[in-house]
């Protein structure tokens, strides 16, 4: 027990071994899967507080895990995560790269959803671009078809505005 004018104790030593300990428990029942899903998904944590290069070194661990598990979707969601943290960074030839083979994924695998959010971030790649225009346009109209088709309001709302401002930037 501590009282109120006692420094806050360091918790991290004991966060790293239950780190440690859950991907040792994880890996051990053969639920690599589940590890490679949540390497994914801290990374878009990350992304999402702005710690580029942690969601980064996540994202990576997860293309690294995905392929050697196999698990197609699990790579296509850190593809496109990595893709997303190198369009924030304006690395705009690796993002391309990242977001080209989520969508080869999640064109293959069938799964309309995660395609349409992957055209999504790719047409703003290529909106960036000068004489990419007109692909940008057709990936986000894609885009905004699908997330249309599946009643997903608020990214049918930015994608209609990112083709908005697509095509605002034309009439100037």
């Amino acid at each position: 027990n501590r009282d109120a004018t006692s420094p806050p104790r360091d918790h991290r030593p004991a966060e790293a071994l239950k780190e440690y300990g859950l991907r040792r428990v994880l890996e051990d029942m053969g639920a690599r899967n589940f590890l490679a899903e949540a390497q994914w998904r801290t990374a878009w944590a990350d992304l999402k507080l702005g710690d580029l290069e942690g969601a980064k070194r996540w994202g990576e661990a997860a293309v690294e895990l995905s392929t050697l598990t196999g698990n197609a979707e699990n790579l296509g969601d850190a593809h496109r995560l990595l893709g997303m943290i190198a369009l924030e960074k304006n690395l705009l030839a690796e993002a391309e790269s990242h977001l080209r083979e989520a969508v080869e994924i999640f064109t293959r695998l069938r799964f309309q959803h995660k395609l349409a959010r992957s055209q999504y971030h790719l047409g703003k790649v290529c909106a960036r671009q000068v004489g990419r225009r007109a692909e940008a346009e057709s990936l986000l109209a894609a885009a905004v078809k699908t997330f249309a088709t599946l009643g997903a309001a608020a990214e049918l709302n930015r994608a209609e505005e990112e083709l908005r401002e697509l095509n605002a930037k034309l009439a100037a």
